[in-house]
């Protein structure tokens, strides 16, 4: 068992690690949190019952990490108020449940009470076990890694001034090695038979102690580029995308949890938290070459659970497009004039990695090819005999066209192609063909661009159509997102001819109200416990309205009077995010604004979806196109319009209103006065900010807070850069500690032996490096005389030292300081005498 006095040491400096990790975390106030420092004291000093021999190590682990769950239990019924003991449990077991199906399901939750929980239960068992491997093991790189990694995760979701937390860390942690290693050298002379040095382990102390300082103050004294060099981030950008991937499923199991961090996430997957850090960054994600300020969707999500935006039940297809250009030259005229009045072309720069192509509009002509992920919409099959009619169970629509061609079915045994509305798309036909006894399967590809060719051929083939398969074919008009086949490189564009959704106000308030069914079905869902008074409100001021677009411009104007403001509020276990923006907080970001009119459209059965994206960003100084930057991240909603597709509203006050106008029209708009005038032109009012917010932020007329003519960055370059510059003092610095540890392992090879036993292992390797081939049956004095036969001029060094390791090892002569000097004494001369030799011969 270790000394007593050890032990305590140990365990106070274990503590001291602790207490730093765990300040650094109360000190962010991530949640509501009891006495931690105290948590992890109790925890660790819990490994001393099995030092004192009081109970099992086994047994003692078991019971350890059951009183830290049941700490944590005990101090999550603390943090519900008002209720009875027994009501208490029922609750807490049920957030618990709650907050469980969220991290294996695809949804966010408010309540943080369950990582209060969390950090409680895991203080006291990282307590208990780091304490226990550091005292009984000596496992100094288990207390290091563990509670650096937590420190290092925290300290990366907090202000730069935190960063004291990790020095101080990283000085404790140098005295804790530092007295390890001393203590082990101390052990090492004791077991030797040496004799202690006076003061020896007092000097190697303050040594170390001298050596961490210096270190520590050459850290603090070098001044951290805030960009790493580009090798750098080619090194670290895989391990970036697991990172950014991890704190994604953060940001959703912990979405109510604050951050302060202005360079949060930017992308999704299938879940958006209503509860994130809104991006206020200055960081280039993209640069457009646009002729037009355009919005850019990454991802459109269709389904909301009062907590977050989801979307399930898709598929993935290739997009189908031109596979070259079809744009004939550069001018948009000439685009215009071959392709028709809505299409634009432009190129994406991408300065991040990203999971999403950013398309404006639909797109024809994609380079680098990719897929979109679209809506899984529902097959139809139809069994054609005597008595077969189709079913009541079917939509109205698909009932009403089976029942159309059910007589010319059973007339001709076939269907025109004439028959088939471009609504529906035939996925396979089964034919009975003539001379055969056999039903064929006719499948037809609906991705592929021969799609109706393939079709009239299928219903051309003689025989009689015995059943068909199909589906609606609006869900390809509803692309969710576009992904490249291939990773897109940072700093590689992409080329993009697209055509826009342009509709003018008058083609708005003319559309058709009779939308499919199956747009109805996916984009007008709400949650049940969706309160009621959200939907009051929609009818009330909608009640005056006589078409889709009248509503959707009254609820849009409605939510433009409220407050923006650009960071998330934490918000009541329980809640509706739409119904608290609404009624109780009154402001919010572009996420709350947009969901508020999807929720309230959808409340009046109006189909409407939201999008993540980005703004149209700032225009460059040369008129060239736009930079977007991490500010410009925005979410909008879009409303479907019969005949029109997806339109865009714009809710969120410090965004101007859409312009409705076709794409001709607002390209000539952006000729004639430029594109300053064109923004002009799009103002729809001021916009209405909370002046009390410390995060208020200057907005230009597109979308992005005024940067101060930043511009876009540089393209990096594949070096250090200049000598004399950070670039330089990181290359000056990297080789430094190259030769700092080739050093090392120099002397650890060839330095000073700290025994006879280590000279003469010193003098075998060394006699190898220079091509002596030795046998390892020797005796040490037939390596003695072939060394110096070898090499004569250090025979005597030879000589000597091989004598004191015969008598160490065979003649049970103990070593002391004197014989310890000596052959260090011998070991400095043979290597003196082996230079000049070298020297000589060269």
């Amino acid at each position: 068992m270790p000394r007593i006095n050890e032990i305590w040491v140990l365990l106070g400096v274990n503590i001291m690690l602790l207490s730093l990790t765990l300040s650094s975390i109360q000190s962010a106030n991530w949640v509501q949190t009891p006495a931690l420092i105290l948590i992890a004291s109790v925890g660790a000093l819990t490994t001393l019952a099995a030092s004192y021999r009081l109970i099992n190590p086994h047994r003692l682990h078991i019971v350890s990490a059951l009183v830290g769950i049941c700490v944590g239990y005990a101090y999550g019924l603390s943090l519900i108020p008002s209720l009875a003991l027994i009501d208490r449990f029922s609750e807490l077991n049920y957030r618990l449940y709650s907050w469980i199906l969220v991290i294996f399901g695809n949804d966010v939750t408010t309540d943080t009470l369950p990582l209060s929980i969390l950090i409680v239960v895991l203080t006291w068992l990282i307590s208990y076990f780091t304490s226990w491997f550091l005292i009984h093991h000596k496992w100094v790189w288990t207390t290091i890694l563990t509670l650096g990694s937590v420190l290092i995760i925290n300290l990366t979701y907090v202000p730069e001034s935190y960063s004291i937390y990790l020095f101080s860390f990283i000085s404790v942690v140098l005295l804790l090695i530092v007295y390890i290693n001393t203590h082990r050298y101390e052990q090492y002379i004791k077991s030797e038979n040496i004799p202690h040095p006076r003061f020896n382990t007092l000097t190697n102390f303050g040594i170390g102690i001298l050596m961490s300082g210096l270190a520590l103050i050459t850290a603090l004294s070098i001044t951290i580029p805030e960009d790493s060099p580009t090798p750098l981030k080619q090194t670290f950008r895989p391990i970036n995308r697991y990172v950014n991937q991890i704190r994604v499923e953060f940001q959703r199991i912990f979405a109510a949890v604050p951050t302060y961090r202005s360079d949060s996430i930017r992308f999704f997957d299938r879940v958006l938290p209503l509860i994130r850090s809104v991006p206020k960054g200055n960081e280039t994600v993209f640069l457009a070459n646009a002729r037009l300020p355009l919005y850019w969707p990454a991802i459109a999500y269709d389904e909301y659970t009062s907590t977050a935006w989801r979307v399930d039940d898709i598929e993935t297809k290739p997009v189908t497009l031109f596979e070259s250009s079809p744009i004939a030259g550069e001018e948009q005229v000439e685009e215009i004039t071959t392709l028709g009045p809505n299409a634009v072309s432009y190129t994406i720069q991408m300065f991040v990695d990203s999971p999403y192509m950013m398309v404006a509009g639909a797109p024809i002509y994609l380079d680098p090819k990719a897929e979109q992920q679209i809506p899984n919409s529902t097959t139809y099959e139809m069994v054609f005999s005597d008595t077969a009619t189709p079913s009541d169970n079917l939509p109205q629509d698909v009932k009403s066209w089976l029942h159309s061609i059910n007589g010319s079915v059973a007339e001709t045994g076939n269907i025109e192609l004439a028959q088939i509305p471009s609504s529906f798309i035939i996925k396979q036909i089964n034919k009975t063909l003539n001379g055969s006894s056999r039903d064929t399967k006719i499948s037809i590809d609906t991705n592929s661009p021969d799609y109706y060719k393939d079709l009239r051929a299928a219903l051309e083939q003689p025989g009689t159509i015995k059943a068909i398969s199909f589906q609606r074919a609006i869900a390809t008009s509803s692309p969710i997102s576009y992904k490249p086949l291939k990773t897109l490189q940072v700093n590689k564009s992409y080329d993009v001819v697209s055509e826009l959704t342009s509709p003018t106000e008058q083609d708005l308030l003319m559309a058709s109200e009779d939308i499919p069914h199956d747009i109805i079905d996916r984009y007008t869902n709400l949650p049940k416990t969706l309160p009621e008074r959200v939907t009051f409100l929609s009818k009330a001021l909608t009640k005056d309205a006589t078409n889709t677009y009248e509503k959707a411009l009254n609820i849009e104007s409605y939510l433009r009077e409220l407050t923006y403001v650009p960071k998330s509020s934490p918000l009541p276990h329980k809640v509706d995010v739409v119904d608290h923006f609404l009624f109780e907080d009154q402001s919010g970001y572009s996420d709350y604004f947009a969901s508020a009119m999807a929720v309230m459209l959808r409340a009046i059965d109006i189909p409407t979806r939201v999008i993540l994206g980005f703004g149209p960003g700032e225009e460059n100084p040369d008129q060239s196109g736009f930079t977007v930057r991490d500010k410009d991240n925005h979410v909008w909603p879009e409303v479907f319009f019969t005949n029109i597709g997806w339109v865009p509203f714009e809710p969120t006050p410090i965004y101007p209103t859409r312009v409705r106008a076709t794409t001709a029209q607002r390209l000539a708009m952006a000729t004639n006065s430029g594109i300053g005038g064109m923004q002009k032109r799009m103002l729809a009012g001021p916009s209405k900010l909370d002046t009390s917010s410390e995060d208020k932020r200057e907005r230009d007329d597109l979308g992005g807070p005024l940067s101060g003519g930043q511009g876009a960055k540089e393209p990096p370059f594949r070096h250090f850069g200049s000598p004399l510059g950070k670039g330089g003092l990181a290359f000056i610095l990297s080789t430094l500690g190259i030769l700092f540890l080739s050093r090392l392992v120099w002397i650890r090879i060839y330095g000073p032996p700290n025994r006879v036993a280590d000279a003469f292992s010193s003098m075998r390797s060394l006699a190898k490096f220079l091509g002596l081939s030795s046998n390892i049956n020797q005796t040490p004095y037939e390596f003695a005389n072939n060394f110096s036969n070898y090499i004569p001029d250090i025979g005597s060094e030879i000589e000597e030292i091989s004598d004191k390791f015969v008598l160490e090892t065979y003649g049970a002569k103990s070593q002391d300081s004197t014989d310890l000097i000596q052959i260090r004494r011998t070991w400095k001369s043979l290597k003196q005498s082996l230079l000049k030799t070298l020297k000589n011969t060269t």
